[in-house]
This record gives structure tokens, C-alpha cells and sequence, in this order.
């Protein structure tokens, strides 16, 4: 179990001596040194080439998913809790829950997101089993059997345990995340689908002062900043973008920026990925193209249903950032495959 984060009243704790900042920054330093790197300790996306440009994800560090409805937000989530879990299966062969990934869905209940598991682990379609069609039942039962056995913690409601429903403010996640923790199970990452679907937090702050979202979604980002340090594991967390963006030419790309709500959003993630799926702009057999400078034509883009392009538009520590990637999504399982980039 780790350290407990403390609410303090002695300043002094915030106060780092030049010996003190070293010799904390040394024992960080060994520990990944320990863990094999950055590699190692950090938990990479599972998208070639754009793990070639991003860094792992690395305990205490946050990173926000940014997209308008309908643009992947969800779907990239999923794949990074499916991915990660995928991972630590891997290192942990026997079977045993000691590291875990937690998905949180606020926007979904259990079931939605199970199914597309179960689809991502067989041939079957996950709208034939939204609406109960199942065309295999061994296969069903042999995706069953195996995400049985993935460690991935699900923090949500559920449409057959009416009777468990639990409202999903933060305070009641963060006692989740601190029951799971209790257990001696070691949270490697958390996964949350998506930040602006949070709901009021009657326990953070007084009704009066908290009717005003934008200070309820400030507050939530920085409370999550802060679980990615109390859990030592990164969090990735959706983002939605606010409304009336401009398009220029049919290309979009939302920026940092155009996160609804609040600018504390980009202040405290550590990376930032932007999606768009162009046929929710333009229709599918289209043609578009991006202007990188003025009177310049830049890459060209036939739009196809499953066309995603994704902008790494932050990442934190002096590391490369701009990079746009342009590639297509394997609905059933959640791969994402790059063609290129520029």
C-alpha cells in the first residue's frame, strides 16, 4: 500500500532544501533505474509510430484525450485500458490481480464497455451483441473466459446491479481508487472517460459556491493531477472541446486551447492528444487537405469511415510537440494504425 496523501497545515512541507531536493530526485532516478527506464516505469499508448515520438506515461503524470462527441475520445480511452491491462497480464502471467489498470466511465455504464471488450477478443460484432444477436456462443464464452482474467478494474454503474448504483463524484472515486489500494493491489494507471461528465461534487465544496462548472472542472483536473502523485501511476483522462470551433478549409484540429471549460486543463497535463475524425465534418469519399503555411497546401486526406488524424499538441519536460499523425481505427478491437505523419 502506498504513502497517504495528508491534507497539512505545516507549510514546511512544502518546502524542498537543496539536499532535500536532491537526494528525492536521486532515490526517483534509482527507482526507474530499477524499473528498466522509462519504457519500463511509463506506460507507452500501444500506437507505433506515435510511441516512436511520445514518451511514456509515467507515474504522477497526467494526460488528456481532447475531442469533440463522436471523435474517438471514448474508443482511445478504451484501447489505452485495454492495452496497459494487456501489459500487465503479460508481466504477470499467473493470474494474480497485484497491478491493475482502473476504468472509469462516467458517459457509459458496465455493459457498453464490456461488450466492446468481449468484441476487441473475438470476431463477434458489438452491435449484434448490444442488441443480444450472438452468432457464436463459444466464442462468446472463450472472450468471456479470457477478459476474466485481464486486470482491468471497473469503476462505474451497472444497467443489471440497478441496486449498487453509486453517484460518480470524485470524492466517491477517489474512495474507490483508496479501497483498491487498501487491498495491497498496486494501481498502475487510471483511466477516466471523461472529465466534463463528472458530476457535481457535493462533498469537495459547498452546493452555493460549486453551481459554477468551470471552477467544478478546474478543481476536478487538479484533484486528478493530484491522485496520478497519491497512486504514484499515470492517469489519462478525456477531454471534450468546446463548441463553434473554427474549421479552415474542412481541416480541424482542435488546440489546447479548445478545451471546454477551463484553460487549467492544459496547465496541468503533462501530454496532450487531439482527435478528429473527419467524416463528422465532411462525408466519407471526400478529399481533404491541411495548410501548414500560408498559401501552402499540406498533406492530403481521403476521408474514409474509420479516417483519424491525431495532433500531439503538449508534452511536458523540454519533449517534442506538433506532430500530427493521420491513420485509420479498427472499430472491434480499438487499434489504431498510422500511415503518416507531418
Amino acid at each position: 500500500m502506498k504513502n497517504k496523501i495528508a491534507p497539512t497545515k505545516d507549510t514546511r512541507q512544502m518546502l524542498y532544501w537543496p539536499d532535500e531536493a536532491v537526494a528525492l530526485t536521486h532515490d526517483h532516478i534509482m527507482s526507474m533505474q530499477a524499473a528498466g527506464g522509462a519504457w519500463k516505469a511509463g506506460i507507452p499508448l500501444g500506437i507505433n509510430q506515435i510511441d516512436e515520438y511520445v514518451a511514456p506515461l509515467l507515474p504522477g503524470q497526467l494526460m488528456t484525450i481532447l475531442g469533440r462527441p463522436q471523435n474517438f475520445k471514448s474508443g482511445m480511452l478504451e484501447w489505452i485500458a485495454r492495452h496497459t491491462a494487456n501489459w500487465l497480464r503479460k508481466e504477470n502471467p499467473d493470474g494474480a490481480f497485484t497491478d491493475v489498470v482502473v476504468f472509469i466511465s462516467t458517459e457509459n455504464l458496465l455493459e457498453d464497455t464490456v461488450i466492446n471488450d468481449l468484441a476487441s477478443r473475438s470476431d463477434l460484432d458489438p452491435k449484434d451483441l448490444s442488441n443480444g444477436q450472438v452468432s457464436d456462443l463459444s466464442a462468446l464464452a472463450r472472450a468471456e473466459a479470457d477478459l476474466a482474467g485481464i486486470p482491468i478494474f471497473r469503476v462505474c454503474n451497472a444497467m443489471k446491479a440497478i441496486d449498487r448504483y453509486q453517484p460518480l463524484y470524485l470524492t466517491n472515486v477517489h474512495r474507490v481508487l483508496q479501497l483498491i489500494d487498501s487491498k495491497n493491489i498496486n494501481i498502475r494507471g487510471i483511466v477516466l472517460d471523461y472529465l466534463q461528465a463528472l458530476p457535481l461534487d457535493p462533498e469537495h465544496r459547498d452546493s452555493g459556491t460549486f453551481q459554477n462548472r468551470r471552477l467544478q472542472v478546474r478543481d476536478d483536473i487538479y484533484r486528478l493531477r493530484d491522485m496520478a502523485a497519491e497512486f504514484s501511476c499515470p492517469v489519462w483522462v478525456g477531454v471534450q472541446t468546446r463548441r463553434g470551433i473554427e474549421f479552415q478549409d474542412n481541416w480541424y484540429m482542435p488546440q489546447m486551447s479548445d478545451a471546454e471549460e477551463s484553460g487549467a486543463i492544459e496547465q496541468r497535463s503533462s501530454r496532450m492528444l487531439n482527435l478528429w475524425m473527419p467524416k463528422t465534418r465532411v462525408p466519407v469519399g471526400t478529399e481533404v487537405s491541411c495548410s501548414i503555411f500560408k498559401g501552402e497546401t499540406g498533406y492530403k486526406l481521403l476521408v474514409q469511415e474509420n479516417s483519424i488524424v491525431i495532433k500531439v499538441t503538449k508534452q511536458q519536460g523540454r519533449l517534442a510537440s506538433g506532430q500530427t499523425f493521420i491513420g485509420s481505427v479498427d472499430f472491434r478491437t480499438g487499434q489504431t494504425t498510422i500511415t503518416s505523419s507531418f
